[in-house]
C-alpha cells in the first residue's frame, strides 16, 4: 500500500495505491488522479528543475526545466550533467539549452532571459 497526496489539481487528493488489488488507486476525486496514483507507483516520474552556470558578468546562473517528465533513476544522472554545463549568454525563456540529455528524449529549458 502507497499513501500520498495527488497534486494534479487544487483538490489535493489524498492517494492511496493497493499493490495486493491490481493497484487499486482510492481517495481520488478525479480520473487523472486515478492515472496519477497508479502510474508514481508503477513508473514514478518527476519534472525537474535546476540552474545551469552562465558565462557573464551579469549574472551567474540560469534557471532550467526539463519539458518533460524524467524517469526517477534519471535524476541524478541529469543533475550531475547539469553541474558540468556552462551557457553563453544571451539566454531566451524558453530556449532549449540541452538537447536529448543523456540520449533520454529529454530537453534542458532556459526558464529565463539573459542578456549577453
Amino acid at each position: 500500500m502507497h499513501k500520498f497526496t495527488c497534486p494534479l489539481c487544487p483538490n489535493k487528493c489524498q492517494l492511496t495505491v493497493y499493490e495486493e488489488a491490481d493497484f487499486k488507486v482510492t481517495g481520488n476525486g478525479c480520473v487523472k488522479g486515478q492515472a496519477y496514483g497508479r502510474n508514481q507507483v508503477l513508473k514514478p516520474v518527476r519534472f525537474l528543475t535546476s540552474v545551469v552556470r552562465v558565462n557573464s558578468k551579469l549574472r551567474s546562473r540560469c534557471t532550467v526545466r526539463t519539458d518533460r517528465p524524467v524517469p526517477e533513476e534519471l535524476l541524478e544522472p541529469i543533475l550531475a550533467e547539469l553541474k558540468k554545463t556552462v551557457c553563453e549568454p544571451p539566454v531566451r525563456a524558453g530556449q532549449t539549452l540541452i538537447a536529448n540529455i543523456l540520449d533520454s528524449e529529454i530537453n534542458i529549458i532556459a526558464t529565463r532571459n539573459i542578456k549577453a
